[in-house]
């Protein structure tokens, strides 16, 4: 059998791209430390035996959301039959506690990835839309950036997140005219989207969800903004990041947010049943089959799909073959072309690079 050809970033970059989906391969090629497997191992190892990690395990998930609102639901019921709560709020308190730490010891500051920040933004700024499937802050950071640095206003990232009056907090507005319509001066509108929700993005009971931002930290940083808010009695952060597909589709349906964007924005990216997609990092492990669910509903003409240059040429390969299966399966009459996500021009890689 021939191998399947994986052209450069240069073989596409004047096709008409659409959509842009970012996986984790996207955050590991800003910063290294993003290949770990799992916060919940990061904060729970499983030489470490605790209360903590017991309950996670009764309850057959590595969701810390799940397993926040079960402990705070707990709470709640004990209060209304008047008895001790205080191991209850213990345990919330220290499981809240190992997450902040577990995040604090992976994400990067931004200082320390600011240099690929504007070049990641930039060229997802071609996109009308982008699907960031990660939770960490790095893409979120980089469209900041490029929308302040755009001075020639030849377009904006968009999340959707605003405020209803000046004290509000920021708040998803399910407008979708506003969010494709430009602000201000600019060319053009680049919309982001969170199916699995940001560590920037957070849920306070009994149901309202906000975007956090660093203006509203005493020290001006995102980050320690984040884990002062989830430090707050009920507040959770709002982003799915363990288990397995139907664990994370049920972790979408318990937010409005997640449950708007899969199944509103990922079903109908393709507005005009002729549109091209661009994947980039993206592993379509079993974990994520419900977004791939989602995606099929549209009737992409093309889908480009990276791969990791960085190992042999059999495991580029044996990749590229398992991913055809998937994508066969799931969408009919399809052009399906791979390309090397460290080839030249493409993400946070220079133009022109010894190799091409």
């Amino acid at each position: 059998m021939d191998d399947i050809p994986i052209l450069k970033w240069a073989d596409l970059q004047d096709e008409d791209w659409d959509a842009l989906l970012l996986g984790n391969g996207a955050s590991i090629a800003i910063d290294d430390r993003f290949r770990y497997l799992s916060l919940y191992e990061k904060a729970y190892p499983k030489e470490a035996q605790s209360t903590e990690r017991k309950l996670f395990e009764t309850l057959k998930t590595s969701d810390f959301e799940q397993v926040l609102l079960a402990c705070k639901h707990a709470e709640l019921v004990n209060d209304v039959l008047e008895k001790e709560v205080f191991e209850i709020a213990k345990i919330t308190n220290n499981i809240k506690g190992a997450l902040i730490n577990a995040v604090h010891a992976v994400h990067p500051e931004h200082n320390n990835v600011s240099d690929k920040l504007l070049s990641a933004a930039t060229f997802a700024s071609r996109f009308k839309t982008v699907i960031n499937l990660n939770y960490d802050l790095t893409f979120y950071w980089g469209f900041l950036l490029f929308n302040s640095s755009d001075e020639e206003h030849r377009n904006h990232f968009k999340d959707g997140f605003g405020k209803k009056n000046p004290n509000a907090p920021l708040q998803f507005n399910e407008n979708w005219e506003w969010l494709r319509r430009p602000p201000g001066p600019s060319d053009k509108t680049t919309r982001v989207f969170y199916p699995h929700g940001n560590l920037c993005l957070t849920k306070r009971l009994p149901g309202d969800e906000f975007k956090v931002t660093a203006s509203d930290s005493p020290t001006g940083t995102l980050l320690n903004e984040i884990t002062r808010k989830w430090s707050e009695p009920d507040c959770f952060p709002l982003y799915v990041s363990e288990g397995t597909s139907r664990q994370k589709r049920a972790a979408i349906r318990r937010s409005d947010y997640l449950s708007n964007v899969y199944e509103n924005v990922l079903t109908k990216i393709d507005e005009t049943d002729d549109g091209n997609l661009l994947v980039y990092g993206w592993s379509f492990g079993n974990g994520d089959d419900h977004i791939l669910e989602a995606l099929k509903e549209n009737k992409f003409r093309t889908i480009a799909i990276s791969v990791y240059s960085g190992v042999e040429i059999s495991e580029q390969q044996a990749f590229c073959l398992e991913v055809s299966a998937k994508i066969r399966k799931n969408f009919d009459y399809i052009k399906l072309v791979f390309f090397d996500s460290q080839s030249a021009g493409c993400w946070i890689h220079p133009t022109s690079s010894p190799s091409d």
